[in-house]
């Protein structure tokens, strides 16, 4: 019995410094973001993460995980609201569905990246071995 006492003041030590530096690992990884890419806003990004539970014991691959599982999920749901759009869509409107069938084909382009992402974050690889894909065209007209 002693000896449980005496070890859960440590064991509490460790979990609280184990919480504290998953926290600092999401704050210096949001920080790098913000800092590095115009278009990312910190407090944004720490939503973003905190918004998934796995984050507050995430290191930096967990994170990435995350990122890739949630854009993932958004792209895939994303193509399947176009879908549903281009089928209620009135077929003689040849425009409409030539623009929902090159917002589905790019969604789908990028859900196959991410489907790659994924499986390179899982195997711990720094990048997929895929290709990047291309800069989107610019298909207004």
């Amino acid at each position: 019995m002693r000896l449980q006492q005496a070890l859960s003041p440590f064991v509490l030590s460790v979990f609280l410094a184990a919480s504290a530096s998953s926290a600092l690992v999401l704050e210096n990884g949001c920080q790098l973001l913000a800092a590095n890419h115009a278009g990312i806003d910190y407090s944004y990004c720490v939503r973003f993460f905190q918004a998934d539970k796995g984050s507050a014991t995430a290191d930096m691959r967990g994170l990435a995980a995350i990122a890739v599982s949630n854009i993932r999920e958004t792209a895939a749901n994303n193509t399947k609201r176009i879908a549903a759009l281009r089928s209620s869509a009135r077929m003689d409107d040849e425009k409409l569905q030539e623009c929902l069938g090159i917002c589905s084909g790019l969604y789908e382009y990028v859900v196959g990246f991410l489907n790659e992402d994924a499986r390179g974050v899982g195997l711990g690889e720094a990048e997929s071995s895929t290709p990047r894909p291309p800069a989107l065209p610019d298909v207004a007209r």
